[in-house]
């Protein structure tokens, strides 16, 4: 997630454990830790569990739009994201009952485990205003792992924010439309810049 804060401009990050505690003062204090309530932060993300399971949510301030994403498609899920947003977020940015809520349903998990991936996908795919792609499935390893090392790096040294990660997105997109061959040989490239390039490099 603060990896995601340093890639993209004006983003503000909720600190996830706000939703454990029960009193409301202290889920706010609590999702405010991180800075993600400043006034210049445009953009607001956040990840949340429920029960041993990542959902997500991107509150668009410009917009006035809430984006919510639960990987399993739940409707209780998207009913308590969007009420969590309510009652602890809404209230600190000052946009009560000014909020449009959409629910995101073009990405549904295929197993038990990769909730938490497909969280960080979506909410990068907002932040970069990119499209999404079914062919994305194919390359849910890859995209741990590349999760993985940002979360190394940013512990490091920022991570790049200058890059056009729409472009990255495209660029993923359209290696897993080849054919088999060329395809794992794009994979393998991928997996080889992933490792090999420096912690603040802007390339991945």
């Amino acid at each position: 997630m603060l990896a995601l804060q340093q890639m993209y401009a004006n983003v503000g990050v909720v600190n996830p454990s706000y939703h454990d505690f029960a009193g409301l003062s202290v889920k706010k204090k609590t999702a405010a830790g991180f800075g993600a309530m400043d006034p210049s932060n445009d953009r607001i993300i956040a990840v949340i569990c429920l029960d041993h399971h990542w959902v997500a949510y991107m509150l668009d301030k410009r917009t006035q739009v809430c984006y919510t994403f639960d990987p399993l498609q739940l409707k209780a899920n998207l009913a308590n994201v969007k009420s969590s947003v309510q009652n602890v977020i809404e209230p600190q940015v000052d946009m009560q009952n000014k909020i449009t809520y959409k629910e995101i349903d073009w990405c549904k998990q295929r197993d038990n485990s990769s909730c938490g991936v497909w969280c960080l996908v979506v909410l990068e795919l907002l932040l970069s205003e990119s499209p999404w792609a079914d062919s994305l499935y194919k390359v849910q390893p890859y995209l741990r792992m590349r999760y993985l090392y940002k979360a190394i790096a940013v512990q490091e040294t920022e991570v790049g924010h200058d890059e056009d990660w729409a472009e990255w997105w495209q660029l993923l997109i359209d290696a897993c439309n080849v054919n088999s061959n060329e395809r794992s040989f794009a994979f393998g490239i991928m997996i080889l810049l992933l490792f090999c390039v420096v912690p603040n490099s802007h390339r991945i």
